[in-house]
């Protein structure tokens, strides 16, 4: 095992860990500030950081942040901003729970991106991944009964959220098709 494996699986978790509270944090802070100034200070903090994170290592590549400066404004403004702002303007009208169900359909639509825009080929792995991971989320929203699927109500918030996570998927496919010559941090 090399040195950076444990790294990297400390960083899946603490990654998992936070997309698996962003909906709870994210309705608790809602209560008590407005989902745009909540989006900004969220993301300024994080750019900050990271900005300081990767300067101090010496992982600042500000050629590639010019060379890609209008791929990174559009799809920030795509991904990040679309999506957050449709996360919190999305939990004034539905529950954490529903918000992280719709967000567990954004494979689905990088999927479709992938193959709309770039003519990716969905294999038979990614297919199956994809099928028992839709089904795994229908069984959480059913809870086994085919008969919440069709008293089934679709608030504004899930409206908005899925809007949000389309937005992402997009962001995600856009990402490979428009940034040059960067890693992906």
């Amino acid at each position: 095992m090399s040195k950076s494996t444990p790294l990297a699986y400390a960083g899946i978790v603490g990654a998992t860990f936070f997309w698996g509270t962003n909906f709870n944090a994210g309705a608790y802070i809602i209560k008590s500030m407005a989902p745009i100034s909540a989006s900004i200070e969220r993301f300024a903090i994080s750019t900050l950081l990271l900005v300081l994170i990767f300067g101090l290592a010496g992982k600042l590549r500000l050629s590639t942040l010019k060379n890609n400066l209008p791929a990174f404004i559009g799809l920030g403004l795509l991904g990040f901003t679309a999506f957050n702002l449709a996360t919190f303007f999305g939990l004034q009208t539905t529950t954490p729970i529903n918000g992280a169900l719709i967000l567990a359909t954004t494979p689905l639509w990088t999927m479709i991106f992938a193959v709309l825009l770039e003519g990716e080929r969905i294999d038979r792995g990614r297919a199956i991944g994809l099928v028992l991971g839709l089904l795994g989320v229908g069984l959480v929203i059913t809870r086994g009964d085919i008969q919440v699927l069709l008293g089934l109500k679709v608030a504004t918030g899930d409206a908005i959220i899925l809007a949000g996570s389309i937005a992402w998927a997009a962001n995600m496919v856009g990402t490979r098709r428009f940034v040059k010559d960067s890693t992906p941090l």
